[in-house]
């Protein structure tokens, strides 16, 4: 299938939407019926995509606002996704301090049993230690709080993550960047522009009528 010169690739999909609706109207379906040439649908189709870059021509101004407001349109998206990347950049700089969130709880329970034990160790012993004993004992708690208010801390901290990244999905998948009412506009009048002016004059003009015939009846 041969791309329109003038064309960008992903336009190439509105030249055949364009193509099949001028075959699918009446007065084309008149006229291959009253040809000369015993043309069909696919012949005339094949004629039209060698002819692509003078069809293209016919709807040229109406294109290059379309390419013009469309160009404006991914800039403005790409400027745009800018910061949000510099956000994600933030968070993953912010790895460290999860990381801190998860193990700060193991460590400072492990501390308390640890303290704990020795205390206990200790009492039980060496009686002539009973201060260093109750120090110990006293550490292991304090170790224990720490552990307790580190782990709701880093709970909270999980879930408003988790929050930020269910957010961040939702707009992706509902389209966070919605297509300017300008740019559906302008894409609508080529379309239309290479359909009338372009795709049904060339057709025709490619239809000749059998004798007698009239093509413009």
């Amino acid at each position: 299938m041969d791309v329109p010169p003038r064309l960008r690739q992903q336009d190439q999909a509105d030249f055949e939407r364009a193509l099949t609706q001028a075959l699918a109207t009446d007065g084309i379906r008149a006229a291959l019926a009253r040809s000369a040439q015993g043309l069909d649908s696919a012949s005339l189709r094949a004629l039209a995509r060698s002819a692509s870059a003078e069809i293209a021509s016919a709807a040229a101004d109406e294109y290059d606002e379309y390419a013009r407001l469309r160009a404006a349109a991914d800039l403005a998206g790409t400027l745009a996704a800018r910061p949000r990347e510099e956000r994600g950049g933030r968070r993953d700089g912010g790895g460290l301090m999860s990381a801190f969130a998860v193990f700060t709880p193991v460590l400072a329970g492990a501390a308390a049993v640890l303290c704990y034990l020795i205390g206990y160790l200790l009492e039980f012993f060496a009686h002539s230690e009973r201060g260093l004993a109750d120090s110990m004992v006293e550490a292991a708690w304090s170790a224990a709080i720490v552990a307790a208010a580190s782990a709701f801390v880093g709970v909270v901290g999980l879930l408003i993550t988790a929050g930020r990244h269910r957010s961040a999905a939702l707009a992706q998948g509902n389209g966070a960047e919605p297509v300017p009412d300008g740019l559906l506009l302008a894409r609508e009048t080529w379309r239309a522009a290479l359909l009338e002016r372009g795709m049904l004059p060339f057709l025709l003009g490619r239809l000749e009528p059998a004798p007698g015939g009239d093509l413009s009846a």
